[in-house]
């Protein structure tokens, strides 16, 4: 078994004890307060625990690097795809000094997103309430649990008659680095439920080059040519070295 987890668990978290015996009894009290040792008392529901895990215990996103991406004082990260903003705390509980941008559309994450956000005032953490996509406007998102839910899934294509469509704002790459004049950033991480090929693929070369690394989850799409192959093949040919596991890619510019 990987000692990552327990590891990152006792490392990050005050209480971890406390959680141990919690998970010893199912949570009986629906999910668990997580008391980080870093400043912020972060509550999970036990529906949503998986993605606390990766995101704290496992910090998948990051996993994929052989360096930390991170490492320069006030690095910036955008964090598209950020649910209840678990990975932008946990990059801010590791790295204080960092800058991070959080997009999620949907109104349910968000507002749980806007709790974590004021319990760690400290934090240089910009969020906003907005879906990544190809193109400046408005997008249709697909969920089954809809808009004002906390869902932990969403999609860019509807996937059956289940699904409720809800019409968000959507911004594009290009005006995320010109509105907050981003000349650098140093990581990008794209969870994003299909639109990481619509980002990426419609991103220009000087966009580009402007990012040192990636962490990106990729998701099946029905659109031809938006696959995870194709992504990394893309990335390739746009000068980063990227590393594939499962349906995670990790990218790196030479010389970064």
């Amino acid at each position: 078994m990987s000692l990552r987890r327990p590891y990152n668990l006792i490392r990050m978290h005050r209480n971890w004890p406390a959680y141990l015996l919690a998970k010893a009894r199912g949570f009986p009290d629906g999910g668990f307060r997580f008391e980080t040792r870093a400043g912020p008392s972060i509550p999970v529901r036990s529906d949503m625990l998986f993605i606390y895990k990766e995101c704290f215990f496992e910090q998948i996103y990051m996993s994929g690097f052989k360096a930390d991406p991170l490492a320069r004082e006030g690095a910036v990260v955008l964090d598209i795809g950020a649910n209840a903003g678990f990975f932008a705390l946990q990059i801010l509980c590791d790295h204080p000094d960092a800058q991070v941008i959080s997009f999620e559309p949907l109104s349910g994450n968000f507002r749980l997103m806007e709790e974590n956000r004021r319990a760690f005032p400290q934090a240089r953490w910009t969020i906003v309430n907005a879906a990544v996509a190809g193109h400046d406007g408005e997008i249709e998102i697909y969920s089954h649990a809809g808009p004002e839910a906390y869902t932990s899934g969403a999609s860019m294509e509807s996937s059956d008659e289940q699904t409720i469509a809800t019409r968000c704002r959507a911004v594009t790459l290009k005006s995320i680095l010109a509105e907050n004049r981003l000349d650098r950033v140093e990581l990008l991480k794209l969870d994003c439920e299909g639109a990481e090929y619509e980002i990426l693929f419609g991103a220009s070369d000087d966009d580009l080059a402007r990012i040192e690394h990636m962490a990106i989850e990729t998701h099946e799409s029905a659109v031809p040519g938006h696959d995870h192959d194709a992504l990394a093949r893309h990335l390739e040919q746009k000068g980063f070295a990227v590393k594939s596991w499962r349906v995670f890619l990790w990218a790196e510019r030479a010389g970064a």
